[in-house]
């Protein structure tokens, strides 16, 4: 398991170097320059995240063994990538191709099938699958914003997610905000502050939703006390605000947090959820 995660993590590096490459040829439009830069980001994550799971297996002297369905699966990812890298010297909708063709292979014959050994063995597989499963997101965000509906964006899409991230709400919403909230991850709900103290005792949350006028404890508060047991999780709350006091507001700023207004569209809602999850 340790060199299939090493190779993996070089192939995730190289493919990051592609989708620079592909950023500065395809400058235009915009928004598909700035989704290369995003996803060659998220492939560095990935990257550092599955070379240093094969670190601390081989430093625990770890022997998990690599899943048998990997064997012939390196040859088919390895010639995928090599069309993804011939697409450069295409246009922008053969690359776009390509990149799904090569993603959907990376998915389906790689992290799918590793996810269950990772599972099954000592090794914490959080990261790793966590990063896997926020890259393969923030492909199938964009497609969603651009309309992309070919055959390759449908299987892409349509492959099983390998891991479930787990987010908090705090305060009360519109049912259409938690709708809209459950389609990236798991939500638990808490109707108060203290609530979401006790639930935040057992459990990390990669996203923190709070109302900031919260009863029995409020939502400034809550985010010092979650820092307490978390530090830097305040970078992973997002406050709903009605009105904010003069202290609120400077919490808020000092700390880099981000706010939506209580009343925002839930699109809105979600692009904000989104851009925290994807950190």
């Amino acid at each position: 398991m340790r060199e299939t995660l090493c190779w993996m993590g070089s192939l995730a590096a190289i493919t990051s170097k592609t989708y620079v490459d592909a950023s500065r040829k395809f400058g235009h439009p915009s928004e598909f320059k700035s989704f290369l830069n995003a996803l060659a980001e998220s492939e560095k994550r990935l990257a550092r995240a599955l070379l240093k799971s094969a670190a601390r297996i081989e430093k625990a002297g770890g022997r998990a063994i690599a899943p048998p369905s990997l064997k012939g699966s390196r040859e088919l990812v390895e010639d995928s990538y090599s069309f993804l890298r011939s697409t450069l010297f295409t246009d922008e909708h053969a690359f776009l191709e390509g990149l799904l063709q090569c993603e959907y292979l990376k998915w389906n014959c790689l992290i799918a099938p590793i996810s269950e050994g990772l599972r099954a063995g000592a090794e914490e597989p959080a990261a790793v699958l966590a990063a896997s499963q926020s890259h393969k997101r923030r492909i199938e965000r964009f497609l969603e914003s651009i309309g992309h509906s070919s055959p390759a964006a449908f299987r892409f899409r349509a492959s099983e997610p390998v891991w479930v991230e787990r987010l908090l709400v705090v305060g009360d919403f519109d049912p259409e905000v938690l709708s809209i909230l459950r389609t990236e991850g798991r939500v638990d709900l808490a109707r108060t502050g203290r609530d979401a103290v006790e639930m935040l005792s057992d459990r990390y949350y990669a996203l923190v939703m709070s109302e900031t006028g919260l009863p029995l404890l409020d939502g400034i508060e809550l985010c010092k006390r979650a820092s307490r047991k978390y530090p830097g999780i305040e970078e992973r709350f997002l406050f709903m605000y009605g009105s904010l006091t003069g202290r609120d507001r400077d919490f808020i700023i000092r700390k880099r947090i981000r706010r939506l207004k209580k009343r925002s569209r839930p699109e809105k809602v979600r692009s904000e959820a989104a851009r925290i999850l994807d950190r």
